[in-house]
């Protein structure tokens, strides 16, 4: 498949082929393309090719989105397309961003929250001790300060599956 193929429908604005092509890298693993899907990931403004980029490099195994989806998930332009980043986080190693993670967690919408749940729960037990504590305490804070029951009963059972001995 030809990067400029996919560079060529973006500039068309012809989005739904070009998520197709993003597919197929994603089906066939195509790390060659890893470089070219992250700028478009970081540059379109258009939420579904947005997630079929995000899905494609998870797909890849391509640990170098990490970064890149981290840096999205806090951009205002993803606030209720958030879900489909976090996502594809799942499979990657996101130990280093426990404390976004469960600000996402306390603060993003029932989605958000239990998705940066599951990543969480995928790299737990690489969650550096200072991490630990940090996120405990930062979870806490949320329940003592939420008037929603539910989602306090969830962060609290979330405190024990995470972070509990």
């Amino acid at each position: 498949m030809e990067l400029q193929e996919l560079r060529e429908k973006v500039e068309l604005g012809n989005f739904k082929e070009a998520i197709e092509i993003v597919e197929k890298y994603g089906e066939t693993k195509c790390i060659e393309a890893t470089g070219e899907l992250i700028v478009h990931l970081m540059e379109t403004d258009h939420p579904r090719f947005r997630n079929a980029i995000a899905i494609a490099l998870s797909d890849m195994g391509a640990q170098e989105a990490v970064e890149p989806l981290m840096e999205l998930l806090e951009d205002p332009k993803t606030v209720g397309n958030r879900g489909s980043l976090l996502y594809a986080l799942e499979s990657f190693d996101c130990s280093k961003h426990a404390q976004k993670l469960v600000q996402f967690m306390c603060e993003g919408n029932f989605e958000v929250s239990r998705q940066s749940y599951l990543v969480l729960q995928a790299c737990k037990d690489k969650i550096s001790m200072h991490e630990r504590e940090w996120c405990i305490g930062r979870l806490q804070q949320a329940i003592d300060e939420l008037e929603d029951k539910e989602q306090a009963a969830f962060l609290s059972e979330a405190i024990d599956e995470l972070f509990g001995e």
